[in-house]
């Protein structure tokens, strides 16, 4: 699992609750990072199974593979287009599935962004969106050899 955003780290603990993962990715801002590092190191059961790389570092990575599910909860919108292309072809392309929350109501090219986004994973995902009161857009991709 690979949590682009993941924050505190809260979904990370919620998700070692109910799923038994090898491993959990959470990219975000250094201080981000720092935060949940902290915050997951109080539960023993995480221990050696997450691992935390600031957006700095990941500059340095090739490519992150073999990700069962990558997740950007409105984080991927934040960014800029050649950042969200970065995440897409680095981690995002070498997912199975990809669930994305799009916040649009402070973008004013919004869903234009959100569709290039989706575009560039071309023809090998299956993709589905729906809108939640017009701002947010959930997005979910699955690799369409696992179909």
């Amino acid at each position: 699992l690979t949590s682009f955003g993941g924050g505190y780290g809260g979904l990370c603990r919620i998700f070692s609750i109910f799923y038994d993962f090898d491993e959990y990715i959470i990219v975000d801002l250094p201080d981000a990072v720092k935060l949940a590092e902290k915050y997951l190191n109080h539960f023993p059961n995480l221990k050696g199974r997450v691992k935390f790389i600031s957006c700095k570092e990941f500059l340095n990575y090739e490519n992150i593979e073999n990700v069962d599910l990558f997740i950007a909860d409105s984080s991927i919108a934040e960014c800029n287009l050649e950042t969200q292309n970065l995440y897409r072809d680095k981690i995002a392309k070498n997912s199975k599935y990809i669930y994305v929350t799009w916040n649009t109501h402070h973008l004013p090219n919004g869903n234009s962004e959100k569709l290039n986004f989706i575009n560039g994973f071309g023809d090998d995902y299956l993709y589905q969106t729906v809108s939640i009161d017009g701002s947010i857009q959930i997005v979910y991709l699955k690799k369409e050899d696992d179909y």
